[in-house]
């Protein structure tokens, strides 16, 4: 993990937010880590609240919903690592893509979108079989399926 350089933007309070990999700084959490190297892709602590939220959004930098895909309001984003919610489906889409399934694009949080497409097309207790959730989705990834 000395390699990995978190990508994160200085919010209010100058308070820093990471932008991408997630599961690999909640790992950390988890293993009693103190620090992680950043990568600052913008200052953004002149801004309130309720401005750098909508920023974020609006450069995708963010992605406000909840575990089943729901889109929520920026007071309901999590505070800390440890209040992040797993969604079963976003676990799947990294499988998929870690599999070959799909390309990973420069955009953001395009693994979010695959998640939805997997909840739509199969049932909710299909995620908790990985094997042949995984074989479903990747059948899914290659369909023409929209």
């Amino acid at each position: 993990m000395r390699n990995e350089l978190f990508p994160a933007v200085i919010g209010p309070k100058k308070t820093y937010y990471i932008l991408d990999h997630h599961h690999a700084a909640v790992a950390l959490v988890q293993e009693k880590s103190d620090r992680v190297a950043v990568g600052v892709a913008k200052d953004l602590s002149h801004l309130k609240p309720a401005s750098f939220w909508i920023f974020l959004d609006h450069f995708s930098w963010v992605h406000p919903y909840d575990d089943k895909g729901r889109r929520r309001p920026f007071d309901d984003m999590p505070d800390t690592f440890e209040q992040l919610k797993d969604d079963p489906f976003r676990s799947l889409a990294a499988d998929v893509l870690e599999a070959g399934g799909f390309a990973k694009p420069d955009e953001p949080y395009v693994e979010f979108l695959w998640a939805n497409f997997f909840r739509d097309e199969m049932a909710a207790k299909s995620a908790d079989h990985p094997g042949k959730a995984l074989s479903k989705a990747r059948r899914l990834a290659k369909s023409k399926a929209e």
